[in-house]
This record gives structure tokens, C-alpha cells and sequence, in this order.
């Protein structure tokens, strides 16, 4: 009789250990698999989940910047916080208004309320956890409420835990950074001082531009009449890497300028995320058309969001007419991925033949001929009269076998590169004078070059008058400081 309840507690004692593994199991399954959940704060777009078992850290994810986490609690919980979208029109919105403690307020609010809701969220999916992986081997309905329970009551514990033991202060005495952010202990306080100072260079921009034009128009009565003021206005932009104060920079000049085209040769983007993207939607302000060749940090996100807004043509491997010039281009190999790996020399060599098939199967003879990387441009000297590219973030006009070769620098100062660098990276741009001819071709007349300093505030001009071959002349250069109003 011994023997017959011993063995019947043994299979109860075997059976409830059975539920309490595979209700641990299904609740961990459960939570890890299911239990991401997206939700809008004001302008910000979240993504947050639960893995257990993983380390007791706390992360956040701002793509494309990297990765910040750190030890906060003791229960092997890991919080993952992913910001996966943000509205910049909101933002501004948000950040231009006066009720900056109601909004922060606001931001308290929604998160406790929607961090309830991913509670919740959680611990529901624990109890379906526990329950359903019990059913799969038992199917009474005390068994499944057991096995749904126990996985409830886990979660419950390690949540319990988590808050008991969780140390909000760990982000700043203890941080681990992951990516771009691997420079934070130190660039944080450059940043913090750099954005201070942005929103006053962009109410700047303005003035800096008027000043460029009336200047501008006191060197065109030092030279000949009509020698300089061409028929058609190109502005050559470049590798603006997500530089916001760029696109007033470029607005700018084409409006003071009266510029017909702008053309962009790549590297609009860093990491050519779709939440970069978002900062695309400027070129929408820029009234004239915006050509674009993708560069290496550019990616099929960033094309395919620039194919979305009316005045941009992008290039990947054609020949196009706009505004009374036409234009060839290929897009850098890189661009296919978000890769940003430059490709070795031989494959520059090749599109740079590709280029020139797709010219000739064109019919076509075009004026410019674009691409991202010099190579191409050096392939292709002596075939075209104006080679355009960028990459090197190096202003820089020469001739080469009869072909004049322009690269713009970079138009958004480097972006956060600008900010590491150890001297102060100037916005630049190249404006582009092109003049009829009597049988309507086309003959570059003149090419002015801008650089604009954030620091100093001022700005380098200097103009090239273009005759049978590019040849410097006796222009002028200097910094100018803005007028006060």
C-alpha cells in the first residue's frame, strides 16, 4: 500500500514539474517572440520588448547613431527601446512652442500610459504562454489553468524585481555605447554645444546669402559686360550628409541666385536609414529641379524616398534632359545596400564604361556627366565637358584632356564628421554659368565657388572665368562678415 501512494505521488510530483517547465518555457517564448510592442509619443515612434534571461540591462536603439545600454537592474530581464520613426513637423511644432513643461508633462503621461498597456500586454501572453504549452501534453482544465498561472505568477516575479532593484541613475555613471555613440563620453558636450549654436547659423543663412549676391554683383562690373552672367544657373551640391542647416544653405543661394537646376552628387544621407529619410522632405522647398546621383552612404531607403518628391530626378544609370541641359549619371555601387563599403578601383573602371554605353545607346550628348566617386570622372576626361562628383569633401576645379572636372566639397559641412574634425569644415557649393551659343549648345562661362563658416560666420567666395580652356582669373576672395540689421 506504501509503495502504490509513493509511486502516486511521484507521478503528481513528476506531472506538476512537467507544467512548471513548460509553463516557464511558453511564457518565455511567449514574451521574447511577441511581445515588441510600437506605440507614438507626440512626434516620437517607439518600439519596446522584453527578452528574458538576458543580463538585466536596459537599451536603447537610435538608429543610425548606435546603441546606448547599461546594468539597471538585477532580474535577468533585458528592456529594449527602439526609436524607429520621428515626425519633424511635429517636432518643430512641439519644439517651437512656448508650454515646453505641459509638453514634457504630456510625454510623462503618455509613456505611463502606454508602458501600463505593454505591462499588460506581457502578462497575458506569460499566461497563454504557460497555458497553451501545457496543453499540448495535458488537457485538463486545471492543468492548463495551473500551467497558465504559473507562467503569469514568473513573470509577475522578475517584473517585481526588475522595479525593486532597478537604478534609473546607471545611464550616467555607467553607460556602454555601441556604434557612432562609442564617441559619446566625450562628443556630447561638443554636440550640446554645436546644436546651441545651430538654430542661430540658420537664422544667420539668410543674411550671409543676400550679402554673397550683393557681392557677387560688385565683382561682375570689375569684368568685362556680359562676360560673366550666364544663360543657365547649375548649382553643384554634394555629400550634405543629413545636415539640416544644408538645405536653408542651398534654398538660399537658388533663390538669391536665381538658380535654373541643382544637381547633387551623393552622399545626401549617413547611414541611408528610412528615418533619415524623413529629412529629405526639404527638398520639397527648393522651387527649381533637384537632380540626384546616389552616393556610398546613400541607400535604396534614401532613393526610394526621394523618388516619392516632385522636383527630384534621380540617376542610377541614364541620361536625362531638365531645364535646358542634359545630364548623364550612374549611382555608386554601394548605394545597392546599406553597406557604405567603397568598391575597389576596377569596378569604378567598369561603370565608368558602363556610363559611357548607356550615353551612346542614348543618343544623347549630354553637358554634365555625374557620378559620386572621382574615378569615374578621371575615366571619362576628354569625352565630356563637365565632369561633377563629390565623396572627398574637397572643393576642387582643374581641367583634365579638355574636360573641366568639379567637385563642390561638401555641402552640409561634413555632418557629424565636420564636428570631429580639427579644423572647422565649411559649407560649400559651386554655382555653374553656362551660355547659349548661336546653334543653341551650350558653353560654361563661369564657375563661382562658396564656402560658408559657421564659426566665423563668414564666407569665402571666389569666381573662375572659363575661355577656350579653365584658366584662374584675377577674381576676388575673401571673408566678409554679415551686416547687422
Amino acid at each position: 500500500m506504501d509503495k502504490i501512494k509513493q509511486s502516486f505521488n511521484s507521478f503528481f510530483l513528476n506531472k506538476y514539474v512537467h507544467i512548471l517547465v513548460l509553463s516557464l518555457i511558453g511564457a518565455i517564448l511567449f514574451i521574447s517572440i511577441l511581445g515588441t510592442t510600437s506605440f507614438q509619443v507626440l512626434a516620437f515612434e517607439l518600439d519596446v520588448s522584453i527578452s528574458i534571461f538576458d543580463s538585466g540591462l536596459t537599451e536603447i536603439q537610435i538608429p543610425p547613431l548606435g546603441i546606448i545600454r547599461s546594468r539597471t537592474h538585477s532580474s535577468p530581464l533585458r528592456f529594449t527601446i527602439g526609436l524607429s520613426n520621428i515626425n519633424l513637423n511635429l517636432l518643430e511644432e512641439l519644439t517651437e512652442g512656448e508650454k515646453q513643461e505641459e509638453i514634457l508633462s504630456s510625454v510623462i503621461n503618455i509613456l505611463t500610459q502606454r508602458m501600463k498597456i505593454f505591462i499588460l500586454r506581457n502578462a497575458i501572453l506569460a499566461f497563454l504562454g504557460g497555458f497553451l504549452f501545457t496543453f499540448f501534453f495535458y488537457k485538463k482544465p486545471k492543468d492548463l489553468i495551473i500551467g497558465g498561472t504559473i507562467g503569469l505568477l514568473v513573470f509577475v516575479i522578475l517584473l517585481t524585481s526588475t522595479f525593486a532593484t532597478y537604478d534609473q541613475t546607471a545611464f550616467f555613471t555607467n553607460p556602454e555605447f555601441e556604434g557612432v555613440l562609442q564617441m559619446a563620453p566625450w562628443m556630447f558636450g561638443l554636440l550640446e554645444e554645436s546644436l546651441e549654436r545651430l538654430e542661430d547659423f540658420g537664422d544667420q543663412m539668410d543674411l550671409l546669402i543676400v550679402n554673397l549676391y550683393h557681392l557677387f554683383e560688385r565683382i561682375q562690373y570689375l569684368e568685362p559686360l556680359g562676360a560673366v552672367d550666364g544663360d543657365i544657373k547649375v548649382l553643384h551640391v554634394s555629400d550634405i550628409h543629413n545636415h539640416p542647416v544644408a538645405y536653408d544653405f542651398i534654398r538660399q543661394v537658388v533663390r538669391n541666385f536665381n538658380v535654373d537646376l541643382v544637381i547633387d552628387t551623393g552622399d545626401i544621407s549617413d547611414y541611408g536609414t528610412p528615418l533619415e529619410g524623413e529629412l529629405l522632405m526639404n527638398l520639397a522647398d527648393i522651387e527649381v529641379p533637384y537632380v540626384f546621383i546616389p552616393g556610398n552612404h546613400d541607400s535604396p531607403a534614401i532613393i526610394e524616398t526621394l523618388q516619392t518628391i516632385e522636383n527630384v530626378f534621380v540617376i542610377l544609370d541614364d541620361v536625362i534632359y531638365v531645364n535646358g541641359v542634359t545630364i548623364a549619371g550612374i549611382a555608386d555601387p554601394a548605394s545597392a545596400s546599406t553597406a557604405m563599403a567603397v568598391p575597389p578601383r576596377q569596378e569604378y573602371e567598369r561603370l565608368a564604361r558602363q556610363l559611357e554605353n548607356t550615353i551612346i545607346e542614348s543618343g544623347l550628348d549630354p553637358f554634365f556627366v555625374i557620378s559620386h566617386h572621382p574615378i569615374i570622372s578621371e575615366q571619362l576626361a576628354g569625352k565630356y565637358p563637365l565632369l561633377l562628383h563629390g565623396h572627398t569633401h574637397t572643393l576642387n576645379i582643374f581641367e583634365s584632356e579638355g574636360s573641366v572636372i568639379i567637385n563642390p566639397g561638401t555641402s552640409g559641412a561634413a555632418g557629424i564628421r565636420g564636428l570631429l574634425a580639427r579644423d572647422e569644415v565649411p559649407y560649400s557649393v559651386v554655382l555653374v554659368h553656362l551660355k547659349k551659343q548661336e546653334d543653341d549648345s551650350l558653353r560654361l562661362a563661369a564657375v563661382d565657388t562658396i564656402k560658408v563658416y559657421n564659426i566665423s560666420s563668414g564666407f569665402i567666395l571666389e569666381r573662375k572665368l572659363i575661355q577656350s580652356q579653365l584658366r584662374e582669373e584675377d577674381g576676388e576672395e575673401e571673408i566678409v562678415e554679415p551686416e547687422e540689421e
